[in-house]
């Protein structure tokens, strides 16, 4: 096992895994969107990574097996991220033939080391029940916040009156 972060060498392996993530967090993917989504981080990845997309992996002969996304963004400074420097964790995924082996948590480890050394404040991160014990394990406490979105892709006719 190799533990790294990933390199523009890597983008057909990070791509791939991207979708197999989202595949087994949502469930079905059209085709069209796996190829909407193929092509956007093709442009997106190249674009941020090592930059604010900081991407840990794990390799098997060369394959990425695991992998931890943080992007870094700036906000409003408040109370939880005095200098707006905050992160989020994306696509906390290890391929089912290699769970329970100890490779998110350490990708975990380094990610945190990482957003220590770029002076991130907090980082967050949606939890499954699966992961939320692995979350917690890392240190990773639960908030009074609750997230909500209003999708603008497919905003009710109701809400585009407003």
């Amino acid at each position: 096992m190799h533990f790294s972060e990933a390199a523009l060498e890597d983008l057909d392996m990070l791509i791939q895994i991207r979708i197999d993530f989202l595949r087994y967090d949502g469930g079905f993917m059209s085709t069209d969107m796996e190829n909407t989504l193929r092509t956007q981080l093709a442009v997106y990845i190249p674009k941020h990574l090592n930059r604010d997309l900081f991407i840990f992996t794990a390799k098997d002969n060369r394959r990425i097996i695991s992998t931890v996304f943080l992007s870094m963004t700036e906000k409003i400074p408040n109370t939880e991220y005095p200098n707006g420097i905050t992160g989020i964790v994306h696509n906390v995924y290890t391929y089912p033939a290699y769970r329970k082996a100890g490779m998110a948590t350490a990708l975990l480890q380094e990610m945190v080391k990482q957003a220590r050394f770029l002076d991130i404040s907090a980082v967050d991160l949606i939890a499954t029940d699966e992961g939320r014990p692995l979350y917690e394990k890392a240190g990773f406490r639960a908030i009074k916040n609750t997230y909500m979105r209003l999708s603008l892709i497919a905003a009710a006719p109701s809400l585009l009156n407003i």
